[in-house]
């Protein structure tokens, strides 16, 4: 994954960014990414202001998903749908 994402960017992959969940935090990962060289810094568990440029990403995807869903008058439960679309939109803009 981690090849996969430099070559993709061309950026080499210095730091992994999560929030306090727990999902992410187990020894094994925390000394893959320490082998690598990749600095972990964990977040705050509801201090999302705190994860910079990809919350912004991720406001912005739910904002047009939610208009896209308002506009045409489709119920919650196309929730996905919507956002893979808005994040389609996204990328392509």
């Amino acid at each position: 994954m981690k090849a996969s994402w430099e070559r993709k960017t061309g950026k080499k992959i210095i730091r992994f960014q999560v929030d306090g969940a727990g999902e992410l935090e187990s020894h094994e990962f925390i000394s893959t990414l320490e082998k690598m060289g990749i600095e972990h810094n964990i977040v705050p568990r509801y201090e999302h202001w705190k994860n910079g440029k990809m919350e912004q990403v991720f406001c912005t995807i739910q904002g047009r998903m939610l208009a896209m869903l308002t506009a045409a008058q489709l119920p919650l439960t196309y929730w996905g749908e919507a956002a893979l679309t808005a994040g389609f939109l996204f990328n392509l803009t």
